[in-house]
């Protein structure tokens, strides 16, 4: 809005929030395997923690039910270029992509989310599987997710990305 508005503080505070709530996501959401901040048996099946609830127990707070597709798809919703900053981490989305299950065992719905994120290192693959979906998930569209794929390629071209590091332009 402050870029909208030519109020070069407004975007200031903006890209500050924007920056500390990706750091935080990827603080508390991602899970990492020897980061000390989750149960090495936790961190060892999970890559994303899918729900959190403050009325359970400590040791009751965090989902091992959701299934993955699902956990990955609630934190890739909405599908917008900010999106790419979340998953910057290449080897880490590599991880998800591996960790989520195959096409054969869920919904294609939420699958969509699992390639737009490989469309972020691997865009032809992902672009193949997105158009073998049947069905899409509320909260995403083809369109969408064609805009996606088509649009990292170009966003890569403009930028200087680092090879374990992806982004916008």
């Amino acid at each position: 809005m402050g870029q909208a508005y030519g109020d070069i503080h407004l975007a200031s505070i903006g890209s500050t929030l924007a920056s500390l709530e990706i750091h935080a996501a990827k603080m508390w959401w991602h899970v990492k395997v020897g980061d000390n901040l989750y149960e090495d048996d936790f961190a060892q099946e999970n890559k994303l923690v899918g729900y959190l609830s403050a009325n359970h127990r400590l040791d009751l707070m965090r989902d091992y039910k959701c299934e993955r597709e699902c956990k990955i798809g609630f934190h890739v919703l909405p599908l917008l270029p900010i999106t790419e900053f979340l998953f910057s981490n290449v080897d880490f989305v590599k991880d998800l992509v591996k960790w989520s299950p195959s096409l054969y065992t869920v919904r294609d719905g939420w699958m969509g989310f699992v390639y737009a994120l490989e469309g972020i290192y691997n865009n032809q693959v992902a672009l193949d599987k997105i158009r073998s979906l049947k069905r899409f998930d509320a909260g995403n569209t083809l369109s969408n997710l064609l805009w996606w794929i088509h649009s990292r390629h170009y966003y890569r071209k403009m930028g200087s990305c680092h090879e374990k590091q992806c982004c916008i332009g």
